[in-house]
């Protein structure tokens, strides 16, 4: 499985992203900024691994992105 490390402002509706209970799909109120600073799913993260899937073209793989 392929990552990427980003600040959690640059995920978008969408994305999957690995958390320390696994996998989840980014989601309209999984990210939060505030005073406190940047929650995602309720935890404070600097920074998230957000997931890359395999983009394929006549049976060979031709890049690596976050969303299909």
């Amino acid at each position: 499985m392929n990552t990427e490390t980003v600040n959690p402002i640059d995920l978008i509706v969408g994305d999957t992203i690995v958390l320390s209970t696994g996998l989840k799909t980014v989601g309209k109120e999984t990210v939060k900024s505030g005073y406190f600073g940047t929650l995602v799913d309720g935890e404070r993260l600097k920074t998230v691994e957000r997931v890359l899937f395999p983009k394929w073209f006549n049976g060979a793989v031709v890049g690596y992105h976050s969303q299909i």
